[in-house]
């Protein structure tokens, strides 16, 4: 009733796979409906693409357009331990991924996993809980070094603002992120369910062409605010009810020393407060 697996390869789409473990139960799974299934195993490969492997997995037409409907079966339980190369997800892009998955009763555990991305790398943990199909529970901690901060602001896009993009910013950040939303079916966020606490330090920072600092040169007679170059930066910022809190903290520059604070809604709602 057990299936033993060695060094079976495999490609989905874009994807390649090569699985080393056992499939346990899968004559039952096969033969009868609502068996579980459990899966131990290996997983090795040079290259995922995740996003399309979600249309594969989980992808709905409507109309010319496609969306994930994603879920977790509760009949599958999954334990990978899992060595990728390469990986993309829309803008995401890692490399050298390795680490634990667990899936069981409808929710996915992840347990430090490590790779490179956006210039640095990260160790990330999590847990998905999917028992409720329209509104999926995630609970993540990162742990983020020397990432580039334009990287950053280009794979969320900007964080659906236009305030602050990526063609403003540079500099290199390391950050403790912990996360806690909820998500529906389509793996789209409930803005009001997130909240989040960083604690980041910035280093070699600029901030490049941004508009509300050039304004500034009227009172400061000064060109350098068109590229400001700061010292390091160390702040605790909180999310919760839609906005991002940001407590004083100084910035000194190639031109001056300021003080910033303030709260940045996600309607675009900005109240910062700055002391020159």
């Amino acid at each position: 009733n057990d299936l033993a697996l060695s060094n079976v390869s495999g490609k989905l789409g874009n994807s390649d796979f090569t699985f080393n473990g056992f499939f346990k139960n899968i004559i039952t799974f096969f033969l009868f409906y609502n068996q579980p299934i459990g899966i131990e195993t290996d997983l090795k490969s040079d290259y995922l693409d995740v996003d399309q492997l979600f249309a594969i997995g989980f992808g709905t037409s409507t109309g010319k357009s496609q969306q994930y409907e994603f879920n977790i079966s509760r009949n599958i339980n999954l334990n990978f331990n899992c060595d990728v190369r390469e990986l993309r997800y829309k803008r995401f892009h890692a490399s050298n991924l390795k680490g634990d998955l667990l899936v069981k009763n409808e929710m996915a555990v992840s347990r430090n996993i490590t790779f490179n991305s956006m210039g640095g790398n990260m160790t990330f943990s999590g847990i998905v809980d999917a028992q409720n199909k329209k509104a999926i529970d995630v609970v993540s901690t990162f742990k983020l070094n020397d990432i580039q901060l334009d990287s950053i602001f280009y794979v969320f896009n900007n964080f659906d603002q236009d305030f602050i993009q990526a063609k403003h910013l540079k500099g290199h950040t390391s950050a403790d992120v912990s996360l806690e939303m909820t998500l529906n079916q389509n793996l789209k966020l409930f803005p009001e369910t997130l909240i989040g606490d960083i604690s980041a330090t910035i280093k070699n920072g600029e901030l490049n062409n941004f508009e509300p600092m050039k304004k500034l040169n009227k009172y400061l007679n000064d060109e350098g605010l068109s590229k400001l170059r700061f010292s390091d930066l160390k702040n605790d910022i909180h999310i919760e009810n839609k906005a991002v809190y940001i407590p004083q903290m100084e910035v000194r520059t190639n031109v001056t020393t300021i003080k910033i604070s303030g709260t940045h809604t996600f309607s675009q709602q900005i109240d910062y407060h700055i002391i020159a």
